[in-house]
């Protein structure tokens, strides 16, 4: 029972190490497609609630750009990288139609600072690149 229990550990272990990729989604050999044609772009609207809201991340694009109106508070959590390539994108822009709200990220995945704030009427970008294990935070922009 050990050895089944032992056999089940390893194969999902392998299977979850497969499941992110440390090459980008486009080709980097002679004659393959570099072009961008292949590459693909997804937008996600998502508008904060009141109360303390958390939703979670699923990128699975080139660039997935999530576009995020806050009214208070709003965790983004650990994102999913099942389908993540290394070179992959998440842009977040955010606004503030009034008070001090504010953005988190929660979890292993993110390399970034963990917390966003905005005053009233200001716009926020968050830019993030995927490293082949975890998004790491490569420019943030408030005005």
């Amino acid at each position: 029972m050990k050895k089944l229990f032992a056999i089940i550990f390893l194969l999902s272990l392998s299977i979850a190490m497969f499941a992110q990729s440390t090459s980008p989604k486009f080709g980097t050999l002679k004659n393959q497609d570099n072009t961008g044609r292949i590459l693909n772009y997804k937008l996600v609207a998502l508008t904060d609630a009141t109360g303390n809201d958390s939703i979670a991340v699923k990128p699975n694009a080139y660039t997935t750009i999530y576009n995020i109106t806050l009214k208070d508070s709003l965790t983004l959590k650990q994102p999913v990288v099942t389908n993540c390539n290394l070179g992959d994108k998440i842009e977040i822009l955010l606004s503030a139609p009034s008070g001090t709200p504010f953005l988190k990220l929660y979890g292993t995945n993110w390399k970034a600072t963990y917390k966003a704030t905005l005053s009233t009427g200001l716009r926020g970008v968050i830019e993030l690149v995927f490293d082949g294990a975890k998004w790491v935070e490569e420019g943030r922009y408030i005005q």
